[in-house]
């Protein structure tokens, strides 16, 4: 009896020596997957962090030198040549020959969406990105998440396009035919809120208003043999065509809303400021303008022109104008300039291999270095991004 219950108690230590050494393992196993999975939401932490500084702004960025080299500045394209870029948000998107990409401030891919586009175009307010090709009449409308809706016109292909922050969008179309017609889609894209035919003029530019509730149409027509520049007032509530704004001389260049009642025509010889009814509110004869080379606009109401100089075909003059078309300042930029923005009332000016800040008060605050290939700037607040054929830089400005 005692020899079975001395058998008993052997195997019952035995079977809590396995269990002991079973329960080991598994501590071993749990540590160790424990660190495997504390590691992973670690990396996840980090491109969230990341992730998110690209949609907050410049204000996270500490280090220039380094966020560039961290991220992978410069962008290089990732499907054919780089054909625009354009500040969308405090993010800039980037129209290549067979994709659209928007990149965050701090070189992250937010999206990239492949196109077929023959010959495509973007426009940009808010939040917002309009891609359409002018080669036909298809179109796609993206937020700044990737999303988006697209759709076809049907009437010939398309001339150009704007959208305003609110997601409402309008395109112009032509057919073989002497007819043009502006069409306003809704902020889905599916309803076609307005629709306006133009004939036998020809519409050669449009602009809605921020707010979405005015649309302006830029028109050229052929009387008593000469080329005579309009431009029309439209909104929802007009079923009639209206009296134009006829332009007293000059090519008109570039129409947009600085505000909701107020539209900024520049011409190859001055700016014009109407307000909706087609009344002038502001008129800029000035000289600068008969040499326009470059001409861009800020939300606030700001444009600035690039203008050949006097003296050499080589120098630019740099003209500042308020939404009021009050001359801000007039100054002298480096030579062998390519491109301008303005953004804020700031001015950033490309030549070969730089880029120059002007404050809104007209003074020269700084310059870097950027590739001397680079032909094209745009500008979101206090950074600017310039690009070549095949690579985005961004530029910080002091």
């Amino acid at each position: 009896m005692k020899e079975k219950l001395s058998a008993k108690k052997t195997g019952f230590i035995i079977m809590l020596c396995i269990i002991a050494a079973a329960v080991t393992a598994a501590i071993g196993i749990g540590t160790l997957l424990a660190v495997r999975l504390t590691d992973k939401p670690s990396a996840v932490s980090e491109m969230t962090t990341e992730a998110k500084a690209d949609r907050e702004g410049i204000e996270s960025v500490e280090d220039t030198d380094e966020v560039i080299t961290r991220h992978g500045f410069p962008y290089n394209a990732r499907d054919g040549y780089i054909r625009n870029i354009s500040a969308s948000g405090k993010n800039v998107a980037v129209l290549e020959d067979g994709c659209l990409s928007l990149v965050g401030v701090n070189g992250n891919i937010l999206f990239s969406a492949v196109h077929s586009y023959s010959s495509p175009m973007m426009k940009c307010a808010g939040d917002r990105i309009l891609l359409y090709d002018k080669a036909s009449g298809y179109y796609r409308v993206f937020d700044n998440k990737g999303e988006y809706i697209n759709g076809f016109v049907e009437e010939g292909h398309i001339v150009t396009g704007d959208i305003c922050k609110t997601g409402k969008f309008c395109l112009v179309t032509s057919t073989n035919t002497s007819s043009s017609y502006l069409t306003v889609f809704d902020e889905n894209g599916k309803k076609k809120e307005y629709k306006w035919k133009c004939s036998p003029e020809h519409i050669i530019g449009t602009a809605i208003s921020p707010d979405g509730k005015s649309y302006a149409a830029a028109v050229i027509s052929a009387e008593n043999g000469s080329a005579v520049s309009k431009v029309y007032f439209l909104n929802n509530k007009i079923s009639q065509t209206p009296e134009p704004y006829i332009l007293d001389s000059g090519a008109i260049v570039q129409i947009k809303f600085v505000s909701s009642k107020l539209l900024s025509v520049i011409t190859d010889n001055n700016r014009v400021i109407l307000n909706t009814k087609g009344e002038i509110q502001g008129y800029s004869s000035s000289a600068e303008f008969n040499r326009l080379k470059k001409v861009d606009s800020d939300t606030s109401g700001n444009s600035a022109a690039l203008t050949t100089g006097l003296k050499s075909l080589d120098s630019q003059n740099i003209v500042v104008l308020d939404k009021k078309n009050a001359e801000k300042y007039s100054a002298i930029s480096v030579e062998g300039a390519k491109d301008i923005a303005v953004s804020q009332g700031r001015v950033y000016v490309l030549s070969d291999g730089l880029v120059s800040f002007y404050n809104s008060k007209g003074a020269l605050t700084g310059d870097s270095l950027v590739n001397d290939r680079c032909d094209m700037v745009c500008a979101a607040g206090k950074v600017a991004y310039c690009a070549s054929d095949t690579q985005l830089f961004r530029v910080i400005a002091e």
